[in-house]
């Protein structure tokens, strides 16, 4: 079987997804990287004209540039993915870009002082990636547990942090979801819609997702490009990764402390 999908995009059975690592902040030039099932890994430099990928070209090994033709193929496969929607038996493109301008924050205190602040050059964005299960909602009413969901029957959702996500969202940073459920994503964003909370396709991964191939929800934050511009919420403490900043979901301290009202100015 052939690695190259003809006159389209990358065949699965040999990349496992195209990861967006980092970005200009006008979004006209970024770097992706190319996983392949193997655990290899490949990066591209790609230019865009508005929100289409012109072109791509293989950044760094020297080894793999000595392969011209299977390069310029790969190069081709990339744009293809870029600017079609996700296509069957093909790899997937997600998203955990991060725009590496300022130092990233260097405690969980520092990131939440700079989360409460609007995304600006000298104030990047970042990025909340949040577990959903006993997390966010729960099957149980409860004091924190307490805004019935419109998408998800019997499940409950914590209603001060939805409106702190909001808050955090309009302020210009990012959300992602990262779960060990199964939900389908567009039950995840319509039900986050019902908070005014934002959740793009590349930025969801659940069990089934096909960068997550069997991954531990520490082992795969670590595999891919989640640095520490990222705060993961989750409500069990082993799911903390190395290479994030973490928060503990606990009936104490459901949620981080994040501002709903805009900052005194």
């Amino acid at each position: 079987m052939s690695i190259f999908r003809s006159r389209d995009g990358l065949s699965l059975s040999q990349y496992r997804a195209i990861e967006k690592v980092s970005s200009k902040p006008d979004e006209t030039k970024a770097q992706y990287r190319l996983h392949l099932q193997n655990g290899k890994t490949r990066d591209y430099k790609v230019k865009f004209e508005g929100n289409r990928a012109v072109s791509a070209s293989a950044r760094g090994n020297f080894w793999w540039k000595y392969h011209h033709e299977y390069e310029e193929r790969e190069e081709a496969g990339i744009l293809y993915q870029l600017n079609h929607e996700e296509i069957k038996n093909s790899p997937c493109v997600i998203d955990v870009s991060s725009d590496s301008s300022r130092p990233l924050p260097l405690t969980k205190d520092e990131w939440v002082s700079r989360a409460n602040l609007p995304v600006n050059v000298s104030n990047p964005a970042l990025t909340l990636v949040l577990d959903l299960d006993d997390t966010l909602m729960s099957k149980k009413l409860t004091a924190t547990f307490n805004k019935e969901s419109s998408v998800f029957e019997g499940r409950y959702f914590n209603h001060k942090a939805m409106q702190q996500i909001s808050a955090f969202q309009k302020r210009g940073h990012k959300v992602a979801v990262l779960t060990s459920a199964t939900y389908p994503f567009k039950d995840v964003a319509n039900a986050f819609s019902d908070f005014n909370v934002g959740l793009e396709n590349a930025r969801y991964f659940d069990l089934n997702h096909k960068a997550r191939k069997g991954l531990f929800k520490p082992d795969f934050l670590d595999k891919y490009a989640f640095d520490e511009s990222c705060l993961y919420v989750d409500d069990k403490n082993l799911n903390q990764s190395d290479s994030t900043h973490f928060h503990h979901a606990t009936v104490i301290q459901p949620f981080p402390e994040l501002l709903i009202e805009p900052p005194n100015t």
